[in-house]
């Protein structure tokens, strides 16, 4: 009976030695399978622990970046120099919220390539728990997007050039024959008033009411015109056009403009910037128009990821929601600046009283061009 035992407890020890030895064998087939299925992903495959420091790169990371495992083990994945410093702040802040919320994120930056040029990723972090809902670790993918986000950044500027190119010839044209032909009839008005002066003096202050109304309308004239030739492509950045155009528009009057700029200047995409002069530059005409103020402020903030506008008076003041309701067609050109605002991707509140001045404020997302 005991030698019966023997047989059988050898037997089984045996047995499970070969499946402990087989397990071990699948299990390293297991992680070589995986292991090669994410080095031949069409993209950066990393994992990372609770805190974020990093513990695994595929090959193709490595082969991108050209960081060796070594040199990468440890590092948190917002802290590398291999990422654009222009964007760290903002995967600072993604990382944060991941941490803080546990949901994956998904967010586009820049990664230096091995020959230190920049390309566009989007990036993807997810978290693997454990059945409590801890985190075990961070698993993250990114995908080159360089190609297609140059792609369609240029048929996005192409487009705006070539319809800023019909506008500027619509400009020239308007320039050149209805707003000449208008100056002509005004001069002429002005030589039948001078005469009327002396032999018709009822005739001269119709001709005086014809004459203000023809100053008036060429003055219009002349603003519409400016807009749609969009000097923000002269060669100026933001500030240095928007404070010509704010100058200009208050020429020939006694209000004072205060003009600041905060933050570091930067060139901005080109629909931001004419967005944001055409509505500077109308809120402006709007409180020397309307408002009778003795001093307008104009401010322009720049901040990492986007950009913020005022326009601010001390005039007479006025009931944005009248504004609103007045159409297209309102003096105030409220509705119109909302659309811009609209178009470029931003906000616009204005905030006002009667008596107490006016405020237009503007935010626009805009970070800073690639």
């Amino acid at each position: 009976m005991d030698v019966l035992l023997l047989v059988i407890a050898v037997s089984v020890g045996a047995y499970a030695l070969h499946w402990k030895r087989e397990l071990r064998r699948q299990l390293q087939v297991s992680r070589e399978q995986h292991r090669v299925l994410l080095d031949t992903l069409p993209g950066l495959v990393w994992s990372a622990k609770p805190d974020g420091s990093n513990d695994y790169t595929n090959q193709r990371f490595v082969e991108y970046t050209g960081f060796s495992q070594e040199e990468v083990k440890g590092w948190k994945w917002t802290d590398t120099d291999g990422l654009h410093p222009e964007d760290l702040p903002r995967l600072l802040d993604a990382w944060r919220t991941v941490v803080a919320t546990g949901e994956p994120v998904d967010l586009e930056a820049r990664l230096r390539r091995f020959d230190r040029t920049y390309r566009w990723f989007v990036f993807r972090v997810a978290p693997l728990r454990d059945h409590a809902g801890q985190v075990l670790a961070w698993w993250g993918l990114g995908v080159d997007i360089d190609d297609h986000k140059r792609a369609v950044e240029a048929a996005l500027r192409a487009q705006f050039e070539a319809t800023l190119t019909e506008r500027t010839r619509l400009a020239s044209e308007l320039h050149d024959t209805l707003l000449q032909g208008f100056t002509g009839v005004t001069l002429e008005i002005q030589g039948v008033l001078q005469r009327a002066l002396s032999d018709a003096p009822r005739e001269a202050a119709d001709l005086s009411r014809v004459l203000a109304l023809a100053d008036t309308t060429l003055r219009e004239a002349r603003e519409m015109i400016w807009d749609m030739r969009a000097p923000v492509l002269e060669g100026h950045d933001l500030a240095t056009a928007l404070e010509a155009a704010a100058r200009r528009a208050l020429g020939g009057t006694s209000i004072e403009l205060r003009f600041t700029v905060r933050g570091e200047r930067r060139p901005l995409p080109p629909e931001i910037d004419t967005a944001a002069l055409r509505i500077g530059r109308e809120a402006v005409v709007n409180a020397r128009k309307h408002a009778g103020p003795s001093v307008v402020g104009v401010d322009l903030l720049y901040e990492p990821r986007s950009i913020q506008l005022s326009v601010q008076d001390d005039g007479a003041g006025f009931v944005p929601r009248e504004a609103d309701g007045a159409g297209g067609g309102g003096h105030w050109g409220v509705v119109g600046m909302r659309e811009r605002a609209s178009r470029a991707g931003g906000t616009l509140e204005i905030t006002s009283e009667t008596g107490r001045g006016t405020t237009v404020t503007l935010r626009v997302p805009a970070a800073p061009d690639a």
